[in-house]
């Protein structure tokens, strides 16, 4: 009698199973699942054959035969949507089902705004937890310009209500006068 032990039933399935005359040819075969590969048929914990589908000669007693599967790796890569505001890390080749970090580090005067898979925000968090799928995947990060607060000290004076309260480097800011009871503003 022939029997298989599957390594892990949500990465493939198998057939082959039965009663064989001795001597009589068997053949196995794997059919892995979406995301995942076959590795091998093992016999006593020892590799046997590699091939699928395998096949091979009745022994004169029963045999169990183990197919064990893989993740499939698959390649994360990451893009900064302008470099001179922030880089990326975190690419590689990665196997199906695995978590790894991404990384988005803003430059000066600069925010991160998020990460982005197929120009679908998935992430306003820096660092991302990827979960790999079952194919390639390319993530890019936007940036944002740093909203700079303004602190006025205005001595017991009234700001304008016209003055900004944040500004960014590509701002030109013109401040106006604030005011205070019996006396001129001079200056900035």
């Amino acid at each position: 009698k022939v029997s298989i032990i599957n390594s892990d039933p949500k990465k493939g399935t198998a057939t082959g199973e039965g009663r064989y005359d001795y001597q009589s040819e068997f053949t196995l075969k794997a059919t892995p699942n979406e995301g995942y590969s076959f590795a091998g048929w093992y016999l006593g914990g020892s590799l046997i054959g590699d091939t699928n589908p395998y096949t091979q000669k009745m022994y004169d007693r029963d045999l169990a035969f183990e197919v064990r599967w893989s993740n499939n790796k698959y390649n994360l890569t990451v893009e900064s949507s302008d470099e001179s505001k922030g880089i990326v890390s975190g690419a590689g080749s990665f196997e199906y089902t695995s978590h790894h970090f991404i990384e988005a580090t803003p430059k000066e005067n600069y925010d991160f705004e998020g990460w982005y898979l197929n120009d679908i925000k998935v992430s306003s968090s820096a660092q991302y937890d990827v979960l790999m799928p079952n194919h390639d995947t390319h993530f890019v990060a936007k940036w944002k310009l740093h909203n700079y607060k303004i602190i006025y000290n205005l001595d017991g004076g009234i700001n304008n209500a016209n003055n900004p309260s944040t500004y960014t480097i590509e701002d030109s800011v013109t401040l106006l006068s604030p005011t205070k009871e019996g006396y001129t503003f001079v200056a900035w």
